[in-house]
């Protein structure tokens, strides 16, 4: 009996070490795999915001994966508008994602239901169950009690598993280094963060896409080998976006070209004219060594005139 009660303690304790440690990760360490970027929101930030949280609230069905998931677990019971602390999602370059969300309860109940109404099966690996859809294409796991990791098949699930469980996980620095590079850049307090690389795919897709200088010189995005971008909405808006070329000279003419449209734009008089005026000191852009850097700064009361303005088009278009 002793020994008995011995290994029901080992176990048990066993279980609970492995959820708190698939939790204490940070969101973006669970992404194992090829991936051409993540993408983390502090919902709890978000929705709290009343501008940012009834536009999350219009378009969350928009959004692919990611929509998809927290529209099912609306369903079943977990609102994101309250009960949802961080959505984080990775993406190869193909569009294809995963998404870790972490609750601010427990995530359980709502995937026994979302699992009985979606007729998924389920499969036991490393002290878990992955239910898989039956068409074959997404798989789930509750990595802990409040963290569900939701991918696409064609990622490894079970690496994620296996890395979030370990007594020495992979932390997201370790791997994918330009993208984590790039997301790692960006600040740790913003309520939405990205990180990403450039591939192939991404160029070919690209091609048509390119900034021209006065003397003719042509920056596409195959000049460009990463991106990082972060937003936040704690005192108006504030948002900062660098994208990392592959020389100085190209982030020097980059930057030349890109100040000069902007300058053009916000000499319109008329922006003076409809109170748009603070708009030419509210964007930023610079160049340092390979990075060209823009921030876009906007005050509450600039938020405010801005969205009345576009109120306002918005009605006229109707008429």
């Amino acid at each position: 009996m002793k020994h008995a009660f011995i290994a029901a303690m080992t176990a048990l304790s066993l279980c609970v070490s492995a959820s708190a440690m698939a939790k204490d990760l940070n969101p973006v360490d669970i992404f194992i795999g090829d991936f051409a970027g993540v993408v983390t929101l502090d919902f709890d930030k978000l929705v709290a915001n009343k501008m940012v949280g009834s536009a999350i609230s219009e378009n969350i069905g928009n959004v692919k994966e990611a929509g998809d998931l927290l529209s099912v677990l609306k369903e079943a019971g977990v609102d994101y508008s309250k009960d949802i602390d961080t959505v984080a999602i990775a993406s190869n370059d193909r569009g294809h994602v995963c998404v870790v969300v972490d609750g601010k309860v427990s995530l359980a109940k709502a995937v026994e239901l979302m699992v009985a109404k979606s007729n998924m099966t389920a499969a036991d690996y490393n002290e878990l169950k992955i239910y898989t859809d039956t068409a074959g294409k997404n798989s789930s796991v509750l990595l802990s009690d409040k963290r569900l990791l939701d991918c696409e098949t064609m990622f490894d699930i079970k690496a994620m598993i296996d890395n979030a469980k370990s007594a020495k996980p992979k932390v997201f620095k370790d791997h994918l280094s330009s993208v984590a590079k790039a997301y790692n850049s960006t600040s740790s307090s913003a309520d939405v963060r990205a990180g990403g690389k450039m591939t192939s795919f991404l160029k070919s897709k690209g091609k048509e896409y390119s900034l021209t200088s006065d003397d003719g010189k042509v920056i596409g995005v195959s000049d460009i080998e990463s991106g990082a971008m972060s937003i936040s909405f704690a005192k108006g808006l504030h948002v900062a976006v660098t994208a990392t070329a592959k020389d100085d000279a190209t982030a020097t003419t980059a930057a030349g070209i890109l100040n000069a449209q902007v300058s053009a734009l916000v000499a319109d008089p008329q922006l003076n004219e409809i109170g748009l005026g603070f708009v030419k000191d509210a964007i930023k852009i610079t160049s340092d060594k390979k990075n060209v850097k823009a921030t876009v700064s906007l005050t509450e009361d600039n938020m405010t005139t801005i969205v009345t303005l576009l109120g306002v088009s918005t009605m006229e278009a109707s008429k």
